[in-house]
């Protein structure tokens, strides 16, 4: 089954890496619908040039302002494109290859499709830091069976409309910020509400999960995990994706691993940017400026907090 469209949430903090997303998007699919949900609560900013030069549109929630995880939860819960197998990314994403036709090759009629890590054992850290605590979630709902699998949300196949409000009333509150309830159980928020509820209807026949591997997981500066050579990145021949989910992303895309491949797609944006160079180096000081003062102002209040104690 053919992906017909890709949305992206994006905030002001990390559409730097929303932009270098979208061109490694372009590079291998130039003409699939990408469309962008802005969260405004970290402040405005300006699209302008993605949604012209790269053909961009912007979907409109309702609100602007969403916090952690909840973009993506507002958009599955909302009425776009029905029927319609959409691929949803978090901004720090490249593709590096053709990822959506392996997808579409693997996709029958499931409403979704993830990329699954098998971990044995449902009470390990790796499932309750990253995902949830089993037994809260045996609280809730005794009828709960743990798949043998979890998966990150940074990356999936959606249908829209799938899951409703009251189906996850009980874990998340969209009317009162910030939204998420129990985050000591479920530390994740969407990712940990989704593990539960996509693998629970699966269960109960409601819907169907694609379980594939497309997914490379970016690490931090300290962890080698990329070792993709630029030329396959640029053949098109790979079927995966990188994600930095977790990893270092403070100091721009110099600190991360990967570089030369984010690096690239930076490439090829800003070859197709007017004056690309200048405001390529103009965002990176900026960037940098703000990071420096965000760091200050965050010691300043340490240092506050430990004399008034």
């Amino acid at each position: 089954m053919a992906i017909s469209k890709i949305v992206i949430s994006c905030n002001a903090k990390d559409v730097y890496l929303t932009r270098i997303c979208i061109a490694s998007i372009r590079f291998y699919y130039e003409d699939i619908a990408i469309y962008i949900i802005k969260d405004q609560l970290r402040g405005n900013f300006d699209t302008c040039e993605l949604e012209k030069i790269f053909d961009v549109k912007v979907i409109n929630l309702g609100i602007s302002k969403f916090g952690w995880g909840t973009a993506k939860l507002y958009f599955l819960l909302s009425n776009f494109f029905p029927g319609e197998r959409i691929m949803v990314l978090d901004s720090d994403i490249v593709f590096v290859g053709r990822v959506l036709d392996y997808i579409s090759s693997n996709l029958k009629n499931e409403e979704f499709a993830v990329s699954t890590h098998i971990i044995d054992d449902p009470y390990s850290n790796s499932v309750r830091d990253a995902y949830y605590d089993l037994d809260f979630i045996l609280t809730k709902d005794p009828n709960f069976k743990y798949p043998g699998y979890v998966f990150n949300t940074g990356q999936m196949i959606v249908t829209t409309n799938s899951i409703t409000k009251d189906e996850i009333a009980e874990f998340v509150d969209l009317e009162k910020f910030p939204y998420w309830k129990y985050q000591d159980k479920m530390p994740t928020v969407d990712q940990s509400l989704l593990n539960y509820i996509l693998p629970k209807k699966e269960m109960t026949g409601e819907l169907s999960i694609c379980k594939l591997d497309f997914m490379i997981w970016g690490g931090n500066k300290n962890n080698s995990s990329i070792d993709i050579d630029i030329d396959d990145v640029k053949s098109g021949n790979l079927h995966q994706l990188i994600h930095w989910a977790g990893g270092k992303k403070s100091g721009g895309i110099s600190e991360m691993t990967g570089y030369p491949i984010l690096k690239f797609f930076e490439d090829q944006y800003y070859h197709q940017v007017k004056f690309g160079q200048f405001k390529r180096k103009f965002r990176l000081y900026t960037f940098l400026t703000r990071e420096r003062i965000s760091n200050s102002v965050r010691n300043v209040k340490k240092m506050v907090k430990s004399a008034i104690k």
